[in-house]
């Protein structure tokens, strides 16, 4: 049920943390790892890098310069344990670690047979597999070898790479040394997008001899590394903003990787909970995100998420297929979102699957790639399956900002939209061969919010009473006699200026009227409600100016814990088809969960000869601008709740057949 695609920046970069390139030559005293608390290190857990200025580090095998930093542990076997801190600039890594070990195995060729500290990093890239390198660190023995750092790549055998720097030294108290080491981004493969790599560190300790099984001891213990949370970059700020909300790794539906924004470096898209996060170092310095919400209300209704570039412009959209549901049914819908910028911007959207009571229907999606020439990708929709819907059960009106489905009985089978530079604009469109107009009335449903509605009209040979049209409509609908209407009005709500009489029987309008059709018929509309009960006002007022009344349908939804109120509005005038009623607007003006909610206030105010639909947006109850967990926009037709702190009073004007925003 949730509400918009909406992208906001936020920076959450802390004091200390420069972008890479302008580090200063003094950036602290002392390497702090200060995000690093002392202790254990947990499995998978994130290692955490802090700046380093210029000549802050030397790499003597001497950590005394290390001395303000908090040190992570592994292991704690009196036989092998490693305590380590990190730190990095723009041209390298940087590692102090001591090393107790009570039987140190090293040979003249150091090899995966002996005794290492190894940091395994994974680099992401545009296409394929991310790169993984491994830096073997091995320490040498006093008087006899020199400390030696190789690379491996892949998983294959590490061999010596001279361009790190590495040294050794004695530790203090027991067995063991301490090492440190320098570590080029050069000498790691894509190590130019190490703030949005991934990385481990384990203590590789082998005993007794050369060769034997090694115990391990490490940081991370899947295939998948942890995020390196260079201090104030990118992943520790995606760190931070899950936290803000709640989200560990169980909410993480997709984290995802291309070029969104900004000059060639990669942007991590994550998409976790109902948000979409993006961080990069082109957004704001690496200290920034944009997050967008998404119209689900949890990670799982996300189905299928992919970074592709669909508009020929060398950066990728973010193209997501969602579920949405609600007590009445369910939807899939597909988008194509631009989240490059701060406020993202929706592309295309279309439905895919409907599902309600009694049976489904799909359509079929497919891509093409396109050529910058001929303004990018491609995207068909056709007609797909039906399973327990006969023709003529969905009347598809598109909700708002999505195209319609295509229905294997409608009058098109198939449509083809290209990228024309500013939109994806309808190229092709096929008929359905097979396509027969109905020819009687049919149930439709809101492609918005599938909500059932059923609409019918009923006439007799000659003209009769009021009280016999109405008594024809309970027999033919099975009102009960002891059911008395509610919100009964008489006002004149179509054809000429004589009255007509409204009235609800359950979830059903009715209108019947001596002058409305000749006398002899009546209409009805069964409203797009879970119960009866759940329709608290119905009112009636001209807002189109024609002389003629609309009609008001104020009504509760319920999703989940979360209650909503919606206001329709309906018109009986010269613009809806058939004499029956066309929808002008439909509008969310409360949400409640819990005991916090937020109402907004609805009144008919004149406006000139008529009057004009005015929503306030009143007052929030429990919750505030920093505590209220929705977005103000809507995907499923419905135009969004006014919120007390964003929001001002908004007047409704009639034009183009809707009630749109007057500005």
């Amino acid at each position: 049920m949730v509400a918009r695609v909406d992208i906001a920046v936020r920076s959450l970069r802390p004091p200390r943390f420069r972008p890479p390139g302008k580090l200063p030559a003094a950036c602290c005293a002392a390497l702090l790892v200060a995000s690093l608390s002392a202790g254990t290190a947990r499995a998978d857990q994130a290692l955490h890098l802090s700046p380093v200025g210029k000549g802050q580090i030397r790499v003597d095998g001497a950590i005394g310069e290390w001395g303000g930093a908090p040190f992570v542990r592994l292991g704690d076997s009196s036989d092998g344990s490693l305590r380590f801190a990190l730190g990095f600039d723009t041209e390298a890594l940087y590692f102090g670690a001591s090393v107790r070990d009570d039987s140190f195995i090293r040979g003249a060729r150091p090899s995966k047979r002996e005794d290492a500290v190894v940091i395994a990093l994974e680099m992401p890239r545009a296409k394929g597999k991310p790169l993984r390198t491994e830096v073997w660190l091995f320490a040498g023995s006093i008087g006899k070898s020199r400390a030696v750092a190789a690379v491996a790549s892949g998983g294959g055998k590490p061999k010596p790479a001279r361009s790190i720097e590495i040294v050794e030294g004695p530790l203090e108290k027991g067995e063991g040394y301490v090492l440190e080491a320098r570590i080029p981004w050069k000498a790691v493969a894509g190590g130019r997008e190490f703030l949005i790599g991934r990385g481990a560190v384990r203590l590789h300790d082998v005993d007794g001899r050369a060769g034997a099984s090694p115990r391990v001891s490490a940081s991370a213990s899947g295939t998948r590394l942890p995020p390196l949370e260079v201090d104030g970059g990118p992943n520790w700020v995606l760190a931070e903003f899950l936290r803000s909300k709640g989200l560990g790794a169980p909410n993480v539906r997709s984290d995802l990787v291309a070029d969104v924004t900004g000059d060639k470096r990669l942007e991590r898209v994550v998409l976790a909970g109902s948000f979409a996060v993006v961080v990069g170092p082109d957004i704001q310095g690496g200290g920034g995100y944009h997050y967008m919400d998404l119209p689900v209300a949890a990670a799982a209704d996300v189905r299928e998420a992919s970074l592709r570039d669909l508009t020929g412009d060398g950066k990728a959209e973010l193209l997501l297929r969602m579920r949405q549901q609600n007590e009445l049914g369910r939807r899939e819908i597909f988008t194509v979102s631009d989240v490059g910028s701060p406020q993202a911007k929706r592309l295309f959207g279309v439905e895919l699957r409907k599902e309600v009571k009694g049976g489904h229907v799909e359509a079929k999606l497919s891509l093409s790639a396109g050529r910058r020439a001929k303004g990018g990708a491609r995207i068909e929709v056709r007609a797909g399956s039906s399973s327990g819907l006969e023709p003529g059960a969905l009347n598809e009106r598109p909700a708002q900002g999505l195209e319609p489905m295509i229905l294997p009985w409608g009058k098109v089978m198939g449509r083809v939209y290209r990228w024309d530079g500013t939109r994806f604009a309808l190229e092709k469109e096929e008929e359905n061969p097979d396509y027969k107009p109905p020819t009687h009335a049919t149930a439709s449903t809101s492609s918005g919010s599938r909500e059932s509605s059923v609409l019918r009209t009923a006439s007799h040979a000659k003209p009769v009473g009021v009280d016999d049209l109405v008594a024809a409509f309970r027999k033919a609908r099975g009102i009960p006699k002891g059911l008395e209407p509610r919100f009964v009005r008489h006002v004149n709500l179509a054809e000429d200026r004589r009255l007509e009489s409204l009235m609800l029987f359950g979830d059903h309008l009715l209108v019947v009227g001596k002058g409305y059709r000749g006398g002899s018929g009546y209409f009805y509309y069964q409203l797009p409600v879970a119960a009866a009960d759940h329709i608290q006002r119905v009112f009636t007022g001209d807002v189109t100016g024609d002389g003629r009344r609309e009609i008001f349908v104020r009504y509760k939804q319920l999703i989940d814990d979360v209650q909503r109120e919606i206001l329709l509005v309906y018109t009986m005038g010269k613009d809806a088809a058939d004499g029956g009623v066309q929808e002008l607007l439909r509008v969310e003006v409360r949400r409640a969960r819990g005991g916090d909610s937020i109402g907004n206030v609805v009144a008919l105010v004149p406006d000139g000869r008529h009057w004009a639909l005015r929503i306030k947006p009143g007052r929030a109850e429990g919750w505030s601008q920093g505590s209220y967990p929705f977005v103000a926009e809507s995907l499923d037709g419905v135009q969004p709740l006014l919120l007390p702190w964003q929001h001002r009073a908004t007047r409704y004007a009639y034009r183009g057949g809707r009630l749109s925003v007057r500005h």
